[in-house]
């Protein structure tokens, strides 16, 4: 069998193309990394609206449609607080459920 001598693009060429076979070699098996982010549900994420004064609290002089418009408006921001509560309780749920889910087991 004739020897061939290597001219320098023959060489060049030949280690581009080894080159580019490990590349993809490499590539093909490095493993693949995603990044997902995650957020509370969006119905956790709305904001508690903000009770409104009854108009007799701000307007009256008798005390007792004073007293009746003040444990009206007691009662709204009772229920305004147990909702904040609520979905922070939520979002402290949904944390735990993450985290437990991301766990290596």
């Amino acid at each position: 069998m004739p020897k061939r001598n290597m001219t320098p693009s023959m060489a060049y060429r030949m280690i581009f193309l080894m080159a580019l076979g490990l590349m993809l070699c490499v590539a093909g098996c490095s493993p693949r990394v995603e990044t997902v982010v995650l957020t509370p549900p969006e119905s956790l994420m709305q904001p508690t609206p903000h009770p409104e004064l009854p108009e007799a609290l701000m307007r009256t002089d008798n005390l007792r449609e004073y007293s009746k418009a003040a444990t009206l408006a007691i009662a709204r921001y009772s229920e305004a607080l147990d909702k904040s509560n609520a979905d922070k309780a939520g979002i402290s749920a949904w944390c735990k459920a993450v985290e437990s889910h991301d766990r290596p087991r």
